[in-house]
This record gives structure tokens, C-alpha cells and sequence, in this order.
């Protein structure tokens, strides 16, 4: 992309992106979404401590219109913190959303984000290997499945951050619309 070439390779590229004074408001917006869809942070910080969102409060945007430029700015910044939350957070609901941004607030935090997908062939072990990584016991007598089954889990919330735990009913297709 062309507009990323004096980007130096040690800068992130939406604190970059954000600092930019020459950009308008759309190129700011769709640069920054694209940035955090490909896994950018509005918390990451530089050298100097300051984060993407920090240079967009010094950015002085000459390039928005002037009388819109401060509403602009403001509802950027707020869409890009909401397009900053993990969708595992969203999908939790607004109690660990909640708690995620309290955890931002207080300092930095880590969310690890996986998809995994077993394949082989019929008793090769891909349910039995879903439901040891759960925690369940290995039954011998389990049937082969027949077709397709996902499993949904999150990580659990407490004291023990290694236990998985499987969520029932919950469509993936519907879960992500609402998040999206």
C-alpha cells in the first residue's frame, strides 16, 4: 500500500497511521479499521509511552473540515476503542466488557485469540482430543462422529485461567453479526 512507505518498519503502522496530519477524516477511519482488523491496538504504546490514540489527541487534522473536525475526532477515537475490544470479550457480554476496559485502565493486559480446527480421518481421535483440552475424561466407547461439529468454549473468568469451558447454544453465524 502506498501510503505506507515511510512507515519505518519499527513503528506500528496505526500509530503511524493516526499521526498523520495529511490524511482526511475517511482516510484516517479506514486506515486505522484496517489496521485494527489485522490486530493493531489502540493501546500499544511507543518508546515514549504514548499510544496511536494519544497522537491522534496532538493531531491537529488540518486536512478536516474545521467546523466538524473536533465531532470527527471524537467519534473516530469511540469506534475505534469499541473496534478495540476482542470479540471473545464482546461475546462474554457487557460484565467482562466491563472488566476488560477496567483492566486496560489499570495497567496492560493480554487476550490470546485461537481458532483450531481438527482434521482426520473417522477414529483418529479429533472429539476425544477436544474433550481431554476441556478437561473431560476419555471415554473408549465413544461413538465416531458423522459430519461436522463445532465446539464453542472461552477461557474461564476467575482464579483459574487455564480451564476452558464449553458454551451451549450458541451460533457462531448469529454471535458474530452482533459483535460485528
Amino acid at each position: 500500500m502506498e501510503i505506507f512507505t515511510g512507515c519505518p518498519s519499527w513503528e506500528p503502522r496505526l500509530l503511524w497511521c493516526l499521526r498523520d496530519w495529511e490524511l482526511t477524516h475517511e482516510q484516517h477511519k479506514e486506515l486505522a479499521i484496517l489496521n485494527i482488523t489485522f490486530g493493531a491496538s489502540v493501546t500499544i504504546k511507543d518508546n515514549s509511552g504514548k499510544t496511536p490514540l494519544d497522537y491522534y489527541d496532538d493531531n491537529e487534522c488540518e486536512r478536516y473540515e474545521e467546523s466538524t473536525r473536533r465531532e470527527k475526532k471524537t467519534k473516530l477515537k469511540n469506534l475505534l476503542k469499541e473496534l478495540s475490544i476482542p470479540s471473545e470479550i464482546l461475546a462474554r457480554g457487557p460484565d467482562a466488557v466491563k472488566a476488560f476496559k477496567d483492566a486496560l485502565k489499570n495497567g496492560e493486559i493480554t487476550v490470546v485469540n485461537s481458532r483450531l480446527m481438527f482434521l482426520g480421518n473417522e477414529g483418529s481421535g479429533k472429539s476425544s482430543c477436544v474433550k481431554a483440552m476441556l478437561g473431560k475424561e476419555f471415554d473408549k466407547h465413544e461413538p465416531s462422529t458423522a459430519g461436522i461439529v463445532t465446539t464453542t468454549v472461552f477461557q474461564s473468568v476467575g482464579k483459574n485461567y487455564i480451564k476452558w469451558e464449553e458454551q451451549k447454544d450458541v451460533d457462531v453465524c448469529d454471535l458474530t453479526k452482533q459483535i460485528l
